[in-house]
């Protein structure tokens, strides 16, 4: 498709200013970029495209995508067009759909399902390579993948420590899918099987040896993780003796001390690894099970078996004491789910005035949960400071993200993590936006990006002061709007709101 954009805000990232210009692209290229509008035949182009009043910026990036499953069965990419996003990294947090045996493929199925969604238990590919195929120029979006260490370690031995064999499979595995477009290795600090081998030095060396003999990048997702401080400690030095570019995502400590250790500790020595980069969330607020509140003897128990215990009186303390421990959300926190229709009909409740409206206190309150459904209750609740995401947003190595699925449930960042970003903490600075949303990410992952002469034509038409997200907890579904057009190596996959279906998004590893 040729297409002309014209009468649009162009902005020199050098020079950190901007111009009225325009842009042709050919095919799907960028041949010509100008100031002074040239004297071009509008009938040749099958796009004549008039930006006034708004910005032509190079595509975003969403640094951690868990798009890996639904992009097959979505893929046209309304999350992710819809916000400007036209790169996907995905493979993340250790776990995801490559490698795959068939004689595995279901219990790959049963750890990804809560934060991939729906696992579709279909999959038509076995290796790295089949997967990206798959996705080749069949998705709206461009993509980068991590071999995903937690999905190696499955395929190879389901023993939480491996044999000296076992390590080699996981070795051989994880060759094998950089070879075949990997462009790092995931792993989760926290959830099993991929932690036990994150705290494993025989496990690890040689797969840290291999990142480093290819320049690959080493990500790790510290989503859930105890003591964060410290393993950020661990993940810096170890990128420091390795030599290796790091990426650090789903950074989300507990509370404001470890937040603003964390920042600097970061910003102190970002200088003593090859390149940093940190994802975190761009919303303050998070989602919980009920079942999360629940002590470990309870959180597999299904509602009738928790019913009997609860004749017990020793068990009634039990919970009490663990719900107690959420003392400090509880005014904030707010019923965003149940499918129970006593309890339903307070959907979108503080939880503090469901238990005025009762005349109860709030631990009663909860308590009374216990004979519905739990594992269908769900909260939100203040999860962030703004004042920390403000601070984390000032440092240029940390980026906004996606999350996608939360306990399998969609979470509003699916549709709203970069609106929310803009809107929130870019303050309308064209320069920062870009260069948080687009040039950081691109540079780390050593794309030449931009909006350049040549280059494939990724780019993404706004007005940053008329976007807006409407996606929260309750309804995450929400397109966000004043993203006007994106273009995805050269062809229009977003315009007014509605996706187009043009399905050019590129392996960009293979390029």
């Amino acid at each position: 498709m040729d297409i002309l954009i014209h009468n649009v805000n162009l902005f020199d990232q050098t020079k950190r200013k901007s111009y009225i210009g325009g842009i042709v692209i050919v095919d799907s290229r960028i041949i010509d970029i100008f100031s002074v509008e040239p004297n071009l035949p509008l009938e040749r182009f099958e796009r004549v495209i008039d930006g006034a009043g708004k910005y032509m910026l190079p595509g975003f990036f969403d640094v951690h995508s868990r798009g890996d499953l639904s992009m097959v069965s979505e893929p046209t990419r309304m999350s992710t067009v819809s916000q400007g996003i036209t790169v996907e990294v995905i493979g993340q947090d250790g776990f995801s759909v490559a490698p795959v045996s068939k004689k595995n493929y279901m219990l790959h199925g049963q750890y990804v399902h809560a934060s991939l969604g729906n696992p579709q238990l279909n999959w038509r590919w076995k290796s790295v390579g089949g997967y990206l195929e798959a996705l080749d120029n069949r998705i709206s979006t461009n993509i980068l993948y991590y071999a995903p260490h937690g999905t190696l370690r499955l395929e190879s031995s389901r023993d939480s420590v491996l044999s000296p064999a076992a390590i080699s499979a996981v070795k051989y595995l994880f060759e094998k899918s950089l070879d075949e477009g990997s462009v790092g290795l995931s792993i989760s600090a926290s959830k099993k099987p991929s932690s036990l081998g994150w705290d494993s030095v025989d496990e690890m060396a040689p797969l840290l040896a291999i990142l480093e003999s290819q320049d690959a990048v080493l990500n790790i997702s510290l989503e859930g993780v105890e003591g964060v401080v410290a393993e950020i400690e661990k993940c810096l030095a170890i990128a420091k003796e390795y030599g290796l570019r790091l990426h650090l995502s789903r950074l989300c400590p507990s509370n404001d001390d470890e937040w603003d250790a964390s920042l600097s500790l970061l910003d102190k020595k970002k200088k003593d690894v090859k390149e940093l980069l940190v994802d975190i969330p761009s919303y303050t607020t998070g989602m919980m099970s009920f079942t999360d509140m629940l002590p470990d003897f309870l959180k597999s128990s299904s509602g009738e078996e928790i019913r009997v215990r609860l004749r017990d009186k020793s068990n009634v303390a039990n919970i009490s004491e663990s719900l107690k421990t959420y003392e400090k959300a509880f005014n904030g926190m707010r019923l965003i789910s149940a499918s129970d229709k006593e309890l339903s009909k307070y959907n979108g409740w503080l939880v503090k005035n469901i238990a005025r409206e009762r005349d109860e206190d709030i631990l009663d309150t909860l308590l009374n949960f216990l004979v519905f459904d739990i594992d269908k209750i769900f909260f939100e609740y203040d999860l962030i400071n703004p004042r920390i995401l403000e601070k984390a947003f000032a440092l240029p190595f940390i980026v906004p993200a996606t999350t996608g699925f939360s306990n399998n449930r969609p979470v509003p960042d699916m549709f709203g993590a970069i609106p929310k970003y803009i809107i929130d903490y870019s303050k309308n600075d064209i320069f920062q936006m870009s260069n948080k949303l687009a040039t950081v990410p691109a540079g780390f992952f050593r794309i030449n990006w931009g909006i350049k002469r040549g280059k494939e034509a990724n780019m993404v038409l706004t007005d940053p002061a008329n976007v807006k997200t409407f996606a929260n907890l309750a309804n995450p579904r929400f397109p966000a709007e004043g993203i006007d057009l994106v273009i995805v190596n050269g062809k229009i996959a977003w315009e007014n709101g509605k996706v187009t279906g043009t399905k050019n998004g590129r392996v960009l590893s293979w390029i």
